[in-house]
């Protein structure tokens, strides 16, 4: 059996880790080694605490095939009232959101820096317009003054 495994080729995509999704947000990680611990040999389950990862966990097997055989079995599979979603972990995937969060960060920071500095700028711009408004003035008054010399 294992020879015939060996020949087969599995696409790109197929790992041992298994990210699950829509799980009943009481579910235990001992009833979700009786779940997955059916199709193989489990190394960790990691089990989501956070509200936004609540319902969710990361199943990684020992060995590849098993988990391909846990997420072509449990794959819409019922539990608590809950169809399971049952996707093979893609690494590339969760870092490029963790890319787009941190270059929006960037952005809304350099969007911040921008705001300010346009703020120092138009302040730059009235305090330079307040003193050429002055020296404006000045010179009024310096015309006016050789005028009524000149009388």
């Amino acid at each position: 059996m294992a020879a015939a495994r060996k020949a087969v080729r599995l696409p790109p995509e197929v790992n041992r880790i298994l990210y699950v999704r829509n799980l009943p947000y009481k579910i235990t990680s001992e009833e979700l080694y009786d779940i997955f611990g059916k199709y193989g040999a489990i190394r960790q389950i990691r089990l989501g605490v956070t509200a936004e990862t609540k319902g969710t966990c990361f199943v990684v097997f020992e060995d590849i095939w098993d988990a391909k055989t846990a997420c072509d079995h449990l794959s819409g599979f019922n539990v608590g009232g809950r169809y399971l979603v049952v996707l093979y972990y893609n690494a590339t995937k969760q870092n490029k959101t963790r890319d787009l969060d941190k270059q929006q960060l960037e952005l809304d920071h350099l969007r911040a820096r921008v705001a300010a500095g346009e703020e120092v700028a138009a302040a730059k711009a009235a305090e330079a317009a307040a003193a050429a408004g002055e020296e404006e003035a000045e010179s009024l008054d310096d015309e006016a003054d050789k005028r009524l010399m000149r009388r």
